[in-house]
């Protein structure tokens, strides 16, 4: 069954009802069958029948159970099929006695139509009458007829009698749609006669006094129980009942006054049923407070001489004003004042009359209507209206009471200017729902009976500021659930989600009115989450009938289409730039952008997080009135039937969640800071601010006080890559270096101390609670092979504990003499000359960076800041071939020569300029004569032609002392028995006459000889006595260590056999570090080990999309590298043929698009100097066409590493090339116009000039022979073994 869909449960009354569920969600499963099959047919059925029928049986039971609640579940318990389970409940439930049928007609007869809406009332009768069916009464057409008609209300007389005059046979449906019509018709006649009264009354103010309804009035409300009827009781005549007789406020003795121009005229009217709540003119003033009776009669306000007192700024009238009453007795006024009271906090001054021998004090409507305010009696209350304030007149004894209170220490104002409170409840609570429910307008807060805000809502009128409305026409409304859809697509949204969405679907139904929100990539995503949104409601039992969405081609798609045909659901378009008939859709979205804009206001919460917001607003409105369903209904009440209100708390609250799992420690914080920002079915939605992270947590604990988010005053400068533990929930750090640039070729860092982190989204959903890393932090140390690698990026430089400016380091003994010794440097080396800045150039600034180095020396670099250049010159400045490295090595090793590593300090000092370079004069350096600025002789770091401008003087430089620079290679230099190779200021150094060269090289640069090579770019070279090991287990270890799969069990292949991605994994599990892994892993495969190439190779087809198999895959392959770190290239002394190639492809293996994958290696004297597992470009039609592209690539490799086996040997032997496909070498031998090859690309047939020229020969191998096989597939752990042994992969 779907998630997140209710399941039917089997209550005392419902089996009916539940049963059809059931067997729909049976039916569903193809299994309904089995629960009509005894145990006696199952005998009868066959061997395979027996099978399928248990399997189907099992499915079966595990539908029937969810649906059964603990209370009724002992009676299925002991059931062994789903025949037995159904069986065992139908005798329980099922009731079919007479004393059931006499229930059920009971229920029938008594039923009675109290609703304004016949679809309501017809449901609840067909539903009386299954239960009758089911108890087994037989019940034809008419009497379900009679039943009907019998429950309806006497204004329906008409349309009873004209039926009961036909002489056919009357239906339940046919007496179903007169009724309707009935309906439809008094409706009409109500409208019209609203519209046609003259009457001083607004209609749309007129309303049922029985049940608030405003379609009808009282004397049609079906809810009036009439005691005069005379259908179906006594004869008692029809007719109102008695109204109480009116009485006037008191009878008084004194004279008559006769009428004068200036008469106030009041009116007042007691029931009978309050004669006894009479009091006496003492008793209108309470102890704290004091009430006024609203009188529509009355032309000014007017108070009891008992209330004089306090009544202020007194004047004494030249004309008494007499006051006529409702028995025509009159009243005498002599004295006018100003009364202060006080509505909620606020002060309200009345401009009152005091009115002697007067019993109640009366507010004046016709005086609060000429003072611009306005008065409007409703159910039980009236209501004073003043602009957006309003007093609220409790009824007591059929008359309107205002209550006001004399004492509160407020400012005062005026009546007509003061903003009164609708609320007896204290604004701080008022406010306080506002924000939980996301700041709804008062109606709807009024309508859940919650205290009313009073004063206005700034982050409301910035979130909600809307154009002037246009009108609108009502659409006929839906009858049932899912009948109708609408749907609609909003964005894009400038600031992306951490998911990387920047488009959201809404979808709502228009019966309830419940709105689902859905966040979106690209909007070809609308149509997809719209078919599974009805797919769950079909699963729910809810048919789609109708969908209405615009002409936007997310809708127009054909697979939306054939979904909606197969359905048998009507797709509606709207009509182009008509989105008013996609109404419903657009004021949804536009009512979520209001909410997402006035909660960040509000909260001041990142705008990433506008994609959480949205859906938190649907989620609350769902459960808000709205007035677009009868009453201000509530949706989710309307859909599911019932609505709780206890899990709501403000957006954007300060909260605390409890750590899962636990560190450990007992002595470890249990929870950690969070904001809210969503809800989820089993919890809240949480984010971390400090790790940008969001996830579900059960166990939270709000401040609802704290809802506004202050950012951190200071950003940390670098991240640390939280560790990641094998099986546990991973943490991601997000902030990431801003302005780093990496070292130009150097690998990445592990676990250094400055990591640069990705920005990477984080999952929708997750079901666990992240929590920090509580472990002891180990040393993390720059590796020693990258000591003097800072000179190439101020990031590198910047730690938590060196200075960060120059100020700064000033104070410091230390690193004022470290900058002493840069300057002194740059003087040394020339790099500057005082100059004045021409007019047409523009000097760039400069930095101080600041470095303790291992050994604890402080190193201070002076950096120009390159990105302020404007230059548009080929700065490209190149670094040697792995391959070319790998082949120098074993041209070493077979000649049996030393290899040497060497380093040259301060490289790029030593490049000349040839363009005109000025920077402003740096800090701490002062200019002699009158230059303003420093023109640049030399290559200063962080220019962009410092790397071009260091590499064309050291060929300058290997050219003056007989050195030639590689044709193949530009970074291979090779002269008399001497070899060089060179990775921007490393170099390896090799041959007989080496020394000569690396006496040179200290003479011109000051190199450091670092003796034999140990270390060169994160990798570990051992020479012995048969060779030279290329491996790379420390950083192996490190990766291990900083994923934290130290405890993993081995494995002994890097992938399992035959893998491929799951294409329904829809899963994103993106808040895991994939790209990182993925990154280092094919730092070790390009480096010193080919056994994983194919292995990383596939893996890094999806950065884009992890999942959760995919990460498992991932960290497979580093428990590979574990368990074999020790394992390396082995180059060691051989006579076999210089250049060797084996070239081999799969074909079609990627199921997703059905490439081929290319895989070769390449030897040189049998070691193993270069390989390649690489996904082709097109897709293949035959085995033939895969393994000829694979082979054409191998060649054009071959060909590279034979230039350069020439330039270190001066031979130019043939190549062997070697594969296993017979058609594909017969192929590259002919030049038949073969039917295979006709389509093949023209680039790839340049294999056969090739071997025409000799310089390439293709021979036949095995493929169980074939080394290259490792590099197109996973294969099993024999294979695995064996191919990699042949490339002389070994351990130390």
């Amino acid at each position: 069954m779907a998630s997140g869909l209710p399941i039917p449960q089997l209550t005392s009354t419902n089996y009916s009802n539940w049963r059809f569920r059931v067997e729909t969600l049976l039916d569903r499963e193809l299994v309904k069958d089995v629960i009509f099959v005894s145990n006696a047919d199952f005998q009868a059925l066959s061997k395979e029948e027996k099978l399928q029928f248990q399997a189907n049986d099992r499915k079966a039971r595990s539908v029937i159970v969810p649906c059964i609640s603990d209370r009724h579940i002992e009676y299925v318990r002991g059931a062994q099929t789903a025949h037995e389970m159904m069986e065992s409940l139908k005798k329980i439930f099922e009731r079919k006695s007479t004393f059931a049928k006499l229930h059920v007609m009971r229920k029938l007869l008594k039923a009675k139509c109290e609703t304004d809406d016949l679809q309501d009332h017809f449901g609840n009768i067909d539903r009386l009458l299954r239960e009758l069916e089911a108890a087994g009464a037989q019940v034809d057409e008419s009497d379900k007829a009679c039943y009907l008609l019998l429950s309806m209300p006497e204004k329906y007389d008409v349309v009873i009698t004209a039926i009961e005059t036909m002489t056919t046979e009357i239906t339940l449906d046919f007496v179903k749609s007169r009724l309707l019509d009935a309906e439809l018709k008094f409706k009409e006649n109500l409208r019209a006669s609203n519209s046609n009264s003259d009457v001083a009354f607004s209609a749309q103010n007129l309303r049922c006094y029985v049940c608030g309804d405003r379609t009808h009035l009282r004397s049609n409300c079906p809810r009036r129980k009439v005691q005069n009827s005379t259908r179906g009781r006594s004869n008692n005549r029809r007719g109102r009942a008695r109204r109480p007789k009116a009485y006037f406020s008191q009878d008084l003795d004194e004279e008559n006054y006769d009428e004068t121009d200036n008469i106030a005229f009041i009116s007042e009217v007691y029931s009978a049923q309050s004669q006894h709540s009479y009091r006496s003119e003492r008793s209108i003033i309470e102890s704290a407070g004091i009430d006024f009776v609203l009188d529509s009669g009355a032309t000014e306000n007017m108070v009891a001489t008992s209330v004089a007192s306090r009544v202020t700024d007194i004047q004494t009238l030249d004309r008494p004003i007499e006051i006529r009453i409702a028995n025509g007795k009159f009243l005498r006024a002599s004295q006018r004042g100003k009364l202060p009271l006080f509505y909620g906090d606020i002060n309200v001054t009345l401009d009152v009359l005091v009115v002697p021998h007067l019993t109640r004090n009366l507010l004046s409507v016709q005086k609060v209507n000429k003072n611009g305010g306005s008065v409007v009696f409703e159910k039980n209350r009236g209501i004073v209206s003043f602009g957006k304030s309003a007093v609220v007149c409790a009824m007591k004894n059929g008359l309107f009471i205002a209550s006001f209170e004399f004492d509160r220490a407020m400012p005062s104002c005026n009546l007509i200017e003061s903003a009164l409170s609708s609320s007896t409840c204290s604004s701080k609570s008022a406010l306080l729902w506002h924000r939980r429910l996301s700041h709804p307008c008062n109606k709807y807060m009024r309508v859940m009976n919650l205290p009313e805000l009073k004063e206005a809502c700034g982050p409301c009128r910035e979130g909600k500021a809307t154009r002037l409305p246009f009108m609108s026409r009502p659409l006929p409304r839906t009858s049932r659930i899912a009948e109708l859809l609408w749907s609609d697509v909003a964005g894009p949204i400038r600031t992306p989600t951490r998911n990387g969405e920047r488009f959201f679907s809404v979808i709502i139904d228009d019966f309830s009115h419940t709105m689902t929100v859905h966040l979106l990539k690209k909007k070809s995503d609308a149509a997809r989450v719209l078919m599974d949104r009805i797919r769950q409601l079909n699963a729910s039992g809810h048919q789609v009938s109708r969908i209405r969405v615009d002409n936007g081609g997310e809708f127009s798609s054909h697979e939306l289409k054939n979904f909606c045909s197969q359905k048998g659901i009507n797709l509606e378009y709207t009509l182009h730039y008509t989105s008013q008939q996609n109404g419903a859709s657009e004021r949804g979205i536009r009512a979520v952008l209001d909410k997402v804009r006035t909660m960040l206001s509000e909260t001041q919460l990142p705008k990433h997080l506008w994609g959480e917001a949205a859906r938190c607003a649907a989620y609350l409105m769902n459960r808000t009135p709205t007035s677009a369903l009868p009453g201000f209904g509530i949706p989710h009440k309307t859909f599911f039937g019932r609505v709780n209100h206890s899990k709501i708390r403000i957006f954007g609250s300060r909260c605390w969640a409890y750590k899962l799992p636990n560190s450990g420690d007992k002595i470890d914080s249990r929870a950690e800071e969070v904001r809210l920002v969503g809800y989820a079915p089993n919890g809240y939605r949480v984010w971390n601010p400090t790790r940008d992270h969001i996830y579900v947590s059960r166990d939270v604990r709000f401040d609802e006080t704290d809802f506004i988010y202050k950012k951190p005053d200071e950003q940390q400068v670098s991240t640390v890559l939280p560790i990641i533990e094998e099986g546990s929930s991973p943490i991601v750090g997000s902030s990431p270096v801003v302005g780093s640039s990496p070292v130009v070729g150097s690998p990445p860092i592990v676990g250094s101390s400055v990591t640069v982190v990705e920005e990477r989204p984080v999952p929708e959903d997750s079901s666990t609670v992240g929590s920090p890393n509580t472990r002891p932090n180990r040393d993390r140390k720059l590796p020693s092979r990258l000591q003097d690698f800072e000179v190439y990026s101020a990031f590198c430089l910047l730690t938590e504990s060196d200075p960060t400016t120059y100020e700064e380091a000033m104070n410091d003994k230390d690193w004022s003499k470290a900058i002493e010794a840069e300057i002194k440097s740059h003087e040394e080396h020339g790099t500057w000359e005082p100059a004045v800045l021409p007019k047409d150039k523009k000097a760039i600034g400069t930095r101080w960076v600041f470095k303790t180095k291992q050994d604890g020396v402080k190193k201070a670099r002076l950096v120009a800041k390159g990105f302020m250049e404007n230059s548009s010159f080929n700065n490209y400045s190149p670094v040697a071939r792995y391959p070319t490295i790998r082949m120098l090595i074993s041209f070493a090793v077979q000649n049996g020569w030393e290899i040497r590593q060497m380093d040259i300090p301060v490289a790029f000092l030593h490049g000349n300029l040839d363009s005109e370079i000025y920077i402003r004069t740096p800090q701490g350096v002062c200019i002699e004569g009158n230059g303003n600025v420093l023109r640049l002789r030399k290559a200063l770091y962080g220019l962009r032609e410092a790397p071009k401008a260091w590499n064309e003087h050291f060929n300058a430089f290997a050219t003056r002392n007989g050195l030639k620079r590689s044709g193949s290679d530009f970074c291979l230099y090779t002269g008399q028995d001497v070899f060089l190779t060179l990775w921007v200021d490393d170099i390896i150094l090799t041959g007989p006459q080496s020394g000569k060269i690396a006496e040179a090289l200290k003479r011109e640069f000051r190199a450091k000889d670092l003796g034999p090579m140990k270390n060169f770019l994160g990798t570990d070279f051992i020479q012995t006595e048969d060779g030279v090991m290329i491996l790379q287990r420390s950083f192996i270890e490190k990766m291990v260590t900083k994923f934290r799969l130290e405890n993993a069990y081995p494995i002994s292949t890097p992938m399992e056999v035959n893998y491929q991605a799951k294409s329904n994994d829809t899963e994103k599990i993106v808040e895991v570090p994939f790209r990182e892994l993925i990154g280092s892993l094919m730092y070790v495969a390009t480096i010193s080990r080919p056994d994983v190439a194919f292995s990383v190779g596939f893996l890094s087809r999806f950065l884009d999309s992890p999942t959760r198999d995919l990460w498992n895959a991932a960290k497979r392959v580093l428990r590979y590298l574990k368990t074999t770190k020790d394992m390396g290239i082995l180059y060691s002394k051989s006579r076999s043929t210089p250049i060797t190639s084996f070239s081999d492809s799969d074909w079609a293996g990627d199921h997703s698009d059905r490439k081929s994958t290319s895989g070769s290696l390449v030897y040189h004297h049998n070691n193993l100097i270069s390989w390649m597992s690489r996904k082709q470009q097109v897709v293949a039609q035959s085995s033939f066409e895969a393994e000829y592209i694979a082979c054409a690539a191998t060649v054009s490799e071959v060909l590279y590493l034979k230039r350069v086996n020439h330039e270190l040997t001066g031979q130019d032997e043939t190549a062997t090339l070697m594969m296993d496909n017979q058609s594909c070498i017969h192929s590259v031998h002919s030049y038949d116009n073969s039917k295979k090859a006709k389509h093949v690309d023209v680039k790839c047939h340049f294999v056969k000039d090739v071997v025409s020229k000799n310089l390439l020969k293709i021979e036949y191998v095995k493929s169980s022979e074939n080394p290259a096989d490792i590099l197109t597939k996973s294969l099993c752990k024999d294979k695995f073994e064996l191919f990699r042994k042949m490339m002389n992969i070994c351990k130390l």
